[in-house]
C-alpha cells in the first residue's frame, strides 16, 4: 500500500499505507481504495437517464487536502458543444479537528438537477456539527458504519458554499 493514510471503501475501515497490506475478499468484493481527502461525486441509484435525482452525493473521506470535479451534462444530444454543461468543483481539508468544504460556483450553462448536496463523511466514530453561512445543517450519523450524513440545498443562483464540520 503507497505511503499515507487509505479507506477501505469495501469493509468501511482506515488502512494506514507505507507497508504490505493483506486482506482477503470475497468474490462479490471489488477492493476499492480512496486516499484520505477524496471527494467522490455520485447519484443515488436511479433506473434511467429520464429520472434523475435531484441529490447529489460527496461521498468524503476527510483528511488533509483533497477536490473534486463533477460534470454534468443532458445525456441526450451534443448541446455541451454549445455549452450546455455544468461544472462543480468542491475542495476539502480537514485541520485541527474541524473539515471544511466548499463547493464552488458552477461553470457552465445547464440546468443541472441536483437541488441538494448530500455530504457523506466516511471515518466519524461520533456525532458532528455542521454549519453553512453560519446556519445549522442536518446531520444525521450512523456509529455503526462510521459515517455521517449532512444535507446542504444548493444555492441558486449557484453561488459558492462553504461547510464547517466539527
Amino acid at each position: 500500500m503507497p505511503e499515507g493514510e487509505w479507506f477501505d471503501w469495501t469493509n468501511k475501515e482506515t488502512v494506514h499505507g507505507n507497508k504490505v497490506f493483506e486482506k482477503g475478499y470475497t468474490i462479490s468484493q471489488i477492493p476499492v481504495f480512496l486516499k484520505s481527502g477524496t471527494i467522490v461525486p455520485m447519484y443515488p441509484n436511479f433506473r434511467n437517464m429520464e429520472s434523475i435525482p435531484d441529490t447529489l452525493i460527496l461521498a468524503v473521506m476527510p483528511g488533509s487536502k483533497g477536490r473534486m470535479e463533477f460534470y454534468d451534462d443532458n445525456g441526450k444530444d451534443k448541446a455541451y458543444q454549445a455549452g450546455g454543461y455544468a461544472i462543480i468543483h468542491a475542495t476539502q481539508e480537514t485541520k485541527s479537528g474541524i473539515t471544511t468544504i466548499d463547493i464552488d460556483k458552477q461553470i457552465g450553462a445547464y440546468p443541472s438537477p441536483v437541488k441538494v448536496y448530500r455530504i457523506d463523511l466516511y471515518n466519524v466514530s461520533k456525532a458532528v456539527k455542521a454549519f453553512s453561512n453560519g446556519k445549522n445543517l442536518r446531520c444525521d450519523h450512523e456509529p455503526e458504519t462510521k459515517m455521517a450524513h449532512l444535507f446542504l440545498n444548493r444555492a441558486f443562483p449557484y453561488a459558492k458554499q462553504t461547510v464547517n464540520i466539527r
